[in-house]
């Protein structure tokens, strides 16, 4: 009998179960939803239409920039310290992992030490990657390329190219013309290949090449200025800025002055970056970021209608700033060892002698308080070497003393017609850790340093502000 009641009362309730699993499945594929939305919106960078149909892990999501229309399968693993682009409408399979960093095993220890190698993967236009495939650090996948189940990619791949295996090595390549005609007329595929619409092409979000006469970059020496600009000129409602966005340019303006990279080089991680996988919202767009000051030429022939500010720091400041945080010295960061962008920032500290400006001895007789002030002088004098080149309507240049006065004149400057009211916004030096020793506290020797390094830049940048000072 209770068998019976058992069994009834199973039939009757199975409804109401099922409704209950249903329920539960609806709630967890909300909750993933909104997880992935999340994870997607803090990245570099993400276009229109991108879907991750699963589980994504991405170590470090300031260094990964995705263009339009990408698809992304379940189960993914991105070791992205190193930098990873990937270009519009690239369909990506189940359980793919891709590395950007490796192991030194070089170093100190074996078999390994504790340093990371960093070496950008960047992924084209209209690929196809299949499920369990493995990428290696370093790795260029070209436009159109297809790349086989199973496969581990250890070296590059020519646009259009089939591979497969592991290693991978060339199967056979696309039909050039075919893919050309469906590129020209946009016919491109969304989920499970549906082609998709002309509404759906047409909210594709633009790359650097077509949206550069409304961007600009704002160079300078320090976070300090460079934070409160950025804020500052976000409270226009048709202004995005972004301070320090992008964190791959922290290893790749240092190893471009150092001569580890060639200009080629640096060009294509930047077209990378930049023009196929960085999209940008409608109004005008910034960056604000200390790492540009070498790049400026570069960015220029990409992006030729980009603009250029020259936020100008006083020395003295820079110098006791960077001095305070021991800035070239071998206990820099010491109080942030477990933060790990800090720790990249001490690994591509600028070096004197690998600039090329000095012997390896004479940088290694500098003290830590020399090296602080060559890196103010070094850094506004390339600046402005480069904006010497860069027609006089794309470039500004403004002291940051002045600053509160000058937002109107940016405004102007950016081409904006509703110029609107900015409050400065002064950045919190002590909130970051900073008890900056100030001039007035340095020693006559310091003085004597700092007036050698950067006396003619403080004459020639800030007179006004320099002459105030010393009266």
């Amino acid at each position: 009998m209770k068998k019976r009641i058992k069994k009834y009362l199973g039939i009757l309730l199975a409804p109401v179960f099922s409704l209950f699993e249903d329920e539960i499945e609806r709630r967890k594929n909300q909750r993933h939803k909104q997880n992935i939305t999340s994870l997607l919106s803090t990245l570099q960078s993400c276009g229109c239409g991108v879907t991750v149909n699963g589980e994504m892990y991405i170590s470090s999501r300031q260094a990964v920039s995705i263009g339009n229309n990408v698809h992304i399968g379940d189960n993914a693993f991105f070791k992205t310290e190193g930098g990873l682009t990937i270009g519009d409408n690239t369909h990506i399979s189940r359980n793919v992992t891709i590395y950007t960093t490796n192991h030194n095993y070089d170093g100190q220890a074996l078999p390994y030490d504790g340093d990371d190698v960093f070496r950008p993967v960047s992924i084209g236009k209209n690929v196809w990657i299949g499920m369990n495939v493995s990428i290696v650090p370093g790795v260029r996948v070209g436009d159109g390329a297809i790349v086989g189940l199973g496969s581990v990619v250890v070296k590059d791949i020519p646009p259009y190219t089939i591979v497969g295996g592991a290693p991978a090595k060339k199967i056979a390549e696309r039909n050039l013309k075919n893919y050309q005609k469906s590129n020209e007329n946009e016919s491109f595929g969304g989920v499970d290949g549906r082609l998709l619409n002309e509404p759906e092409i047409s909210s594709f979000l633009p790359h650097a090449d077509i949206k550069c006469h409304e961007m600009f970059f704002i160079l300078t020496t320090g976070r300090s200025g460079s934070t409160s600009i950025a804020k500052a000129l976000n409270q226009h409602p048709g202004i995005t800025c972004h301070h320090e966005p992008r964190q791959q340019l922290i290893r790749l303006s240092t190893e471009y002055a150092h001569g580890e990279k060639s200009r080629e080089m640096v060009m294509a991680e930047l077209h990378d970056i930049f023009i196929k996988s960085a999209t940008f919202a409608p109004g005008f767009y910034g960056e604000s970021d200390q790492k540009y000051f070498n790049l400026v030429p570069l960015l220029h022939e990409l992006m030729p209608h980009a603009k250029f500010i020259w936020l100008v720091r006083d020395g003295r400041d820079v110098v006791a700033s960077a001095f305070a945080r021991g800035w070239f010295s071998n206990s820099e960061y010491n109080r942030d060892e477990d933060n790990y962008l800090l720790k990249i920032w001490k690994k591509y500290r600028l070096n004197g002698a690998k600039c090329g400006i000095f012997s390896e001895q004479e940088w290694g007789r500098f003290s830590v308080f020399e090296r602080c002030c060559w890196y103010w002088d070094y850094v506004n004098n390339t600046i402005e070497s480069a904006l010497s080149l860069i027609p006089k309507n794309q470039k500004l240049r403004i002291s940051l003393n002045e600053l509160p006065g000058k937002y109107a004149d940016i405004q102007r400057f950016l081409g904006i017609d509703d110029v609107v009211s900015i409050t400065n916004i002064v950045a919190n030096r002590a909130k970051m850790g900073d008890t900056p020793v100030t001039e007035n506290q340095w020693s006559e020797e310091q003085k004597n340093i700092f007036n050698d390094r950067c006396g003619a830049g403080m004459a020639r940048w800030l007179q006004k502000h320099h002459a105030k000072k010393t009266r």
